[in-house]
C-alpha cells in the first residue's frame, strides 16, 4: 500500500538511521544521563515540562548531567518506533539538534520523525540540513526524493472530482467502463469515476469476464482504505461503491484468480483466535449469489496468482526472508513459502509484484533501486528464461515511471493493458510497454 500506500501499500516502512540503544542511567563520562532525566520528566509531566528541564540542564546543570548525542537519539527512537509517540520523539530529536547542531545524524533523525507526522515541509528542511553536513548520506537523499515525489504526486493528480453517488448508474457501456483505449502513452483511468480528486486510488483488479472492477480508494485527511466495486449491468456500469465482502473493515489491494473463483485482499480486522485487529490476507470465493463470506488466509500483502494455483505475495512478516515470495500449489494444497531469487529481490526487495498467469513475467515496484527515477517507487519487469530461471530486471523507463510514486502494477485478464498507480490516480497503458 503506499508509502506505503505501503504502502504505501499498505506496508509500514521504518527508515531507521541509527542503532536503537536504550537510554542509560549514567553516561560514559560518569555524570547523570540527561536523556534519562528528560524521559522521566516527559512521562511524568509532559513535553513542555521536558523542554523546560532541558533548558535548565543546558544552562545550569551541565556539571551534574551529561548530554550525550547517542543517548538522546536512542530515546527519540524509543518514543518513535517502540512507543509510537512521534510528537514526543520530535521534542527529543529537536533537543539533540540544539545540543549538537553540527551532527548530520541528529538532523536526519528529526526529519524522520517529522515524516511520521506527515509534516513534509519540516522534514525536508531537516534533511537538507543533514545533507549539508553529510552530502553522502543515502538515507537523506532517499527521504528527500520521497518528499519531493509526494509533492509532485499531489500536483499532478486529476482535478476531476467524483460526480456520482455510490452505486449510481453511470450510463457508460462497453469494456473498461467505456473509456477510450490507451496506446503506448499512459492515461488516467476513468477520471471522475475511478480516479478522483481528493482521494488516493490504487491497486485495481478485474473479473475474467471484465464485468466487475475492484480497486482501492483512500479518502484524504486520515481516511481508511476501502475496496470499491463497479459492475456492468444491463443498462451500463454502476458508479463505485464499497464491496460487500469487506464492508466496515479497512481493506485494500484486491486480486482475482485467473479462473475467477477467488478474490484475495488485504484487510485489517480481527482474525480467528486473535485478540485485536491485525493486517493480513483474506479471501472470498465466488458463489451463485456472488462473493461468499470472507475468511482469513494468512500473513502477507499484495497477492497475485498463476493458472496452476501458485500464490505470489509480499512477505511483510518475514516468513520466508522478505520481499516477493511464492506459495506453490502442490497436490491441491498450498505448499511452504519460498523466497524468490536475488534476480528479483536484490539489491532492493520487491514491494508489490504481479505474476502473469502463465508465470512468464513478473511486473513489480521497488523503492530506491539504483538507476530509478526517484520518488517512492519505480515499476520493473522480469522475464522467465527457457531454463526456468529469472532474468535481469528491467526498469520500465520514464514513459511509465516518474520522480513520484509508481506502484501496484497488474495486467488485465485479457493481457492487453498494464494498470498501475501514479500521481494518486490509477493509470493504464498498452501491455506492449512491458514487451
Amino acid at each position: 500500500m503506499p508509502k506505503n500506500p505501503i504502502s504505501k501499500a499498505l506496508v509500514l516502512i521504518l527508515w531507521t538511521t541509527a542503532v536503537l540503544l536504550p537510554a542509560q542511567e549514567g553516561s560514559p563520562a560518569g555524570g547523570k544521563s540527561a536523556a534519562a532525566e528528560i524521559e522521566r520528566v516527559m512521562l511524568q509531566s509532559g513535553a513542555e515540562a521536558a523542554r523546560a528541564r532541558f533548558r535548565e540542564i543546558r544552562t545550569t546543570g551541565e556539571r551534574e548531567f551529561i548530554i550525550d548525542e547517542k543517548e538522546f537519539n536512542a530515546l527519540g527512537y524509543k518514543f518513535l518506533q517502540r512507543e509510537r509517540k512521534p510528537a514526543e520523539a520530535i521534542v527529543v530529536f529537536t533537543m539533540n539538534t540544539e545540543a549538537f547542531p553540527g551532527s548530520w545524524n541528529a538532523w536526519d533523525s528529526l526529519g524522520e520523525a517529522y515524516l511520521w507526522q506527515n509534516e513534509r515541509d519540516k522534514a525536508e528542511t531537516c534533511y537538507l540540513k543533514s545533507l549539508e553536513l553529510n552530502p553522502s548520506s543515502q538515507s537523506g537523499k532517499n527521504a528527500l526524493s520521497e518528499i519531493r515525489g509526494d509533492r509532485l504526486d499531489y500536483q499532478c493528480q486529476t482535478k476531476e472530482v467524483a460526480k456520482l453517488a455510490p452505486g449510481q448508474k453511470t450510463k457508460l457501456r462497453g469494456p473498461y467502463l467505456g473509456q477510450t483505449l490507451p496506446g503506448l502513452e499512459p492515461m488516467v483511468f476513468a477520471p471522475g469515476i475511478i480516479s478522483t480528486a481528493g482521494n488516493l486510488e490504487f491497486s485495481i483488479a478485474f473479473t475474467p469476464d471484465g464485468r466487475e472492477i475492484y480497486f482501492t480508494r483512500r479518502q484524504d485527511k486520515g481516511g481508511r482504505n476501502t475496496i470499491m466495486v463497479c459492475r456492468l449491468e444491463k443498462d451500463g456500469w454502476t458508479a463505485p461503491e464499497e464491496a460487500s465482502f469487506c464492508k466496515g473493515f479497512p481493506s485494500n489491494e484486491p486480486h482475482i484468480t485467473p479462473d475467477g473463483k477467488k478474490l484475495y485482499f488485504g484487510c485489517n480486522r480481527q482474525r480467528p483466535g486473535g485478540e485485536q485487529a491485525d493486517y493480513g490476507i483474506w479471501v472470498t470465493e465466488r458463489t451463485e449469489k456472488g462473493w461468499g463470506e470472507s475468511r482469513y488466509h494468512g500473513p502477507g500483502m499484495y497477492v497475485s496468482s498463476t493458472r496452476m494455483g501458485d500464490l505470489y505475495m509480499t512477505d511483510v512478516t518475514n516468513v520466508a526472508g522478505g520481499g516477493l515470495i511464492k506459495y506453490p500449489m502442490k497436490s491441491g494444497a498450498q505448499g511452504a513459502p519460498e523466497q524468490m531469487p536475488a534476480a528479483l529481490n536484490a539489491p532492493v526487495p520487491i514491494a508489490h509484484g504481479f505474476v502473469a498467469p502463465d508465470e512468464s513475467t513478473i511486473v513489480f515496484d521497488s523503492y530506491n533501486r539504483p538507476g530509478g527515477q526517484g520518488g517512492e517507487g519505480d515499476l520493473y519487469a522480469c522475464f522467465r528464461k527457457e531454463d526456468g530461471s529469472w532474468g535481469e530486471t528491467v526498469n520500465l523507463g520514464d514513459t511509465i515511471n516518474t520522480p513520484g510514486t509508481n506502484f501496484c502494477p497488474m495486467v488485465t485478464p485479457d493481457g492487453k493493458y498494464l494498470f498501475y498507480a501514479a500521481c494518486r490516480d490509477i493509470y493504464w497503458v498498452s501491455a506492449e510497454v512491458i514487451r
